[in-house]
């Protein structure tokens, strides 16, 4: 049974990182980006609905907060989904086995995943930029420029797996 990063401490998962094996490599780190990500606007978002006395724009923080929570727990089960499926790819490209190509493809469309819940991230949050304080603005744009990193770093690797999936129109599919 492989380890469940969601329920490691930062220090634990870093020195899982660290440790020299493939995994958990990029894909899950790209993955924990993005929930530390994520928790900068969840907070953001859950301060400003404690302001609605003086906007009443800020009720519909809370459920902002809300959305990024669901998709940071999403996201948070990736951080070790991805670790599961490089693990299976690295198993399978080093015996040649014929379950290489759908080990490929689960690793292309995993941080495909991460992409789709990163996006959806950052539409959620960029609509508190209005309603955050100076005092909390340098979160929000924290929060924007880390998942902005997360997402490149995922979509590198799609597009590292993706050129070794033999199956054009997947990759095509994937890609559009």
């Amino acid at each position: 049974m492989p380890v469940d990063f969601s329920e490691q401490t930062l220090k634990q998962y870093s020195d899982f990182l660290s440790a020299g094996t493939p995994s958990p490599g990029g894909g899950s780190a790209a993955a924990m980006t993005a929930v530390l990500g994520i928790s900068l606007g969840e907070m953001v978002a859950n301060i400003n609905s404690k302001k609605v006395k003086s906007n009443p724009q800020h009720a519909e923080s809370k459920q902002r907060a809300l959305n990024l929570g669901v998709i940071r727990s999403k996201l948070l089960n990736l951080v070790t989904k991805d670790a599961v499926v490089f693990e299976k790819l690295s198993k399978y490209w080093n015996d040649k086995s014929p379950l290489l190509e759908d080990a490929l493809k689960n690793a292309a469309s995993t941080p495909l995943e991460m992409c789709t819940l990163i996006n959806e991230a950052l539409n959620i949050a960029s609509e508190e930029i209005d309603l955050t304080s100076a005092h909390l603005i340098s979160d929000l744009s924290e929060c924007g420029i880390i998942l902005q990193a997360a997402f490149r770093s995922a979509l590198f690797n799609i597009e590292i797996n993706a050129k070794q999936i033999q199956d054009k129109e997947f990759t095509a599919e994937m890609r559009a």
